[in-house]
């Protein structure tokens, strides 16, 4: 069975009130790090020895990320990240329906392989919130975007190491990628226009990093 596409994309900034020794230039821990998405499709499932439309979501994620973001929390508005995503790591836990969202009728790997972030605008919300507005590429096409993400306050590891956990979220139509595979209005299986990209990460401070703000 044949389903659903995905998305993906990354982000991450300051907290007004954190330290500002911890300003800089952050990376992602790709083992803390988790990039996903869902979307509710109506699939096939057997039932009763015949085939039954079933409305299901259908979650995956992409395994292969990595971002750099410019830390300014004295004033976030000099504050940026660009973040890539690997589109041919597409993992949804089922190979069929992976192999079905690398072709040109999703994400297009061979023609597209990135998809990718890049921020316009930084603003803090309020403590721990953050609004990051961008261009997300998807199949090559590039739309802007607005990420709500919430930051926790920079610890460090047993080597000493600034990390930042963050977690953030946005809802994207797929269709305005090109992504225009099924036809809800068909009594066949078909895949949600909306998309929701949840993103899970750790950021790891640059070894002598400097504070970004002039």
């Amino acid at each position: 069975m044949r389903n659903v596409g995905g998305i993906a994309a990354l982000l991450a900034i300051a907290i007004p009130e954190a330290p500002l020794a911890e300003n800089g230039v952050w990376s992602l821990d790709p083992a803390r790090t988790r990039v996903s998405f869902s979307v509710r499709g109506t699939l096939q499932r057997p039932r009763f020895g015949s085939q039954h439309l079933v409305v299901e979501e259908v979650k995956g994620e992409f395994t292969r990320t990595s971002a750099r973001v410019r830390l300014d929390e004295r004033d976030l508005s000099k504050s940026s990240v660009e973040t890539t995503v690997e589109a041919a790591s597409v993992d949804t836990h089922e190979a069929g329906r992976d192999q079905h969202l690398k072709s040109p009728e999703f994400l297009d790997v061979e023609r597209c392989p990135y998809l990718q972030f890049k921020s316009t605008k930084v603003e803090g919300v309020e403590a721990g919130r953050l609004k990051v507005s961008g261009e997300l590429t998807i199949r090559c096409t590039s739309k802007p975007v607005t990420f709500y993400g919430d930051l926790g306050a920079p610890t460090h590891d047993s080597e000493g190491t600034a990390r930042r956990r963050f977690a953030a979220k946005v809802e994207i139509n797929r269709r305005n990628f090109g992504v225009n595979w099924g036809n809800a209005s068909e009594a066949t299986p078909a895949v949600s226009d909306d998309v929701a990209i949840h993103i899970e990460a750790e950021l790891v401070k640059a070894e002598g990093s400097p504070v970004e703000s002039k």
